[in-house]
């Protein structure tokens, strides 16, 4: 099987073909999947003077853009080849109307596309995979359209993907050849990026629950917003990362950041106090403030020392809320840990303290924050589900401290259970998990053809669920 994969959910155009094995003898086997290309064209450089994307720009960008990928694509699978006769074929003299009517936003795309179909010949494709939700509705549109107008154009089916369920399958991806073996269910999956914080029971290949979700923000949304806080330069997320692993490998002189940090109100809704660091887990890194009384900064933040210390220049022994950490249930809330921050820097500002080492401490102390809380309601979830593997996939799972932290957690507590986290440059989005997705829908659809869905009614769905 042969798939061509098509993703423009957000700011990156991206295209893959693959070749899928999972037959031997007429007898079934694990798939084996071949990447004979993958590209990935992000548009970050855009994007920056706006902070983040800006819908109709990333529009423009996939449109403009879809049509030299898919020929280097073609290329690279040894797929291109001219046709030698000059005569248009009569087929696309019959859909050509259709097909401009179809692109007709996106007039830039059409005229590139028809003048590479009427050049070259079919390819040996058996399906086209697309990502139609959740996203950006104006840059799914454009995939979405890309992809019906192959489809018309070259007569291949189209089967539209779920941009979470190929997070969840990119974690079988390694390098350009693998097999995909089907992991121990019940499994869950946290599903961790710019727009989305869910934790997912997965029983099976596509049969999927969500327990829990953010309320608010997103957690790879608020890295970014604590980035522009800090003024790091957009994607401020993994600059935050950055500047925290500065603070560990260059402490302050004036403090010691190491010990458990101060509660608040929001840990003690439900649920009893996490022990001190002495007797707690290894894989909990707080901080600790050398003045226990020191008063809190506006929105649960805390700075050492006394106020006088704190504005006159030294650097603060900063603490942060863990929102909702010993909640009832497994859902998330990063708003008020970044309006903590937007507070504190403030504040700092105010007292003419926002010194770089300051940045540095904010930051390793919002991302522990992060983490803390994370596995905190994964590790409950685990327990409560009898979870036998641990999916950990999205744009987030590139960070350093959570990919580890996790690792830990499972290694000392959870060693039964299987730990899968996407390569770091898989975890963002990517046309090679639409594809692997779109495999196993198109072997679903194989045993139940009423699970396919008619070209005529793929659309957009910007707030698809699972």
């Amino acid at each position: 099987m042969k798939i061509l994969a098509i993703e423009t959910s957000c700011d990156e155009t991206a295209l893959t073909l693959l070749s899928i094995s999972d037959t031997e003898n007429d007898t079934a086997k694990d798939p084996r999947f071949t990447v004979r290309s993958h590209i990935v064209l992000s548009q970050i450089e855009l994007h920056k003077e706006f902070g983040g994307v800006f819908p109709n720009l990333a529009k423009r960008e996939h449109a403009k853009n879809s049509v030299p990928i898919l020929i280097e694509t073609l290329k690279n699978a040894g797929m291109y080849e001219h046709i030698t006769d000059s005569s248009l074929p009569s087929k696309l003299e019959y859909i050509q109307e259709t097909v401009e009517q179809l692109l007709e936003r996106e007039a830039e795309l059409y005229h590139q596309l028809w003048a590479l179909v009427t050049t070259i010949k079919k390819p040996d494709i058996d399906y086209i995979c697309v990502t139609n939700g959740p996203g950006l509705e104006p840059a799914l549109w454009v995939g979405i359209n890309f992809a019906k107008a192959l489809s018309l154009i070259w007569d291949i089916p189209v089967v539209p993907v779920n941009h979470m369920e190929g997070h969840i399958v990119s974690v079988f991806a390694h390098g350009d050849s693998f097999t995909v073996i089907p992991p121990q269910f019940p499994a869950l999956s946290l599903l961790i990026s710019g727009g989305h914080t869910e934790l997912v029971l997965v029983r099976d290949w596509m049969d999927y629950t969500k327990i829990g979700q953010t309320r608010d923000d997103a957690v790879g949304e608020a890295f970014d917003k604590v980035g522009r806080l800090l003024d790091l330069e957009y994607p401020g997320g993994p600059k935050v990362s950055l500047l925290a692993q500065r603070a560990e490998t260059s402490p302050s002189p004036s403090h010691s950041f190491s010990g458990a940090r101060p509660t608040t109100s929001e840990d003690t809704k439900t649920s009893p106090q996490p022990p001190s660091q002495e007797g707690g887990p290894p894989y909990i890194d707080s901080l600790q403030t050398s003045n226990e009384s020191s008063p809190p900064f506006f929105g649960g933040a805390t700075a050492s020392g006394s106020p006088e210390t704190v504005g006159g220049g030294l650097t603060p022994a900063i603490t942060l809320p863990r929102p909702m950490i010993h909640t009832d249930d497994y859902d998330f809330s990063f708003s008020g840990l970044k309006t903590a921050v937007r507070r504190l820097v403030e504040e700092c500002k105010k007292n003419n303290t926002f010194t770089d080492s300051v940045r540095e401490q904010i930051a390793l102390e919002f991302e522990r924050s992060v983490t803390e809380v994370l596995l905190e309601k994964t590790k409950r979830a685990l327990i409560h589900y009898n979870i036998q593997t641990l999916i950990i996939a999205g744009g987030v799972a590139a960070n350093t401290r959570i990919r580890t932290a996790f690792q830990t957690l499972l290694d000392q507590e959870f060693p039964d259970i299987t730990y899968l986290i996407p390569d770091k440059g898989l975890a963002g989005d990517n046309s090679l998990m639409i594809g692997m997705a779109g495999y196993f829908r198109i072997r679903a659809q194989e045993k139940d053809p009423t699970l396919a869905i008619p070209l005529e009614h793929i659309k957009a769905e910007g707030n698809m669920m699972l």
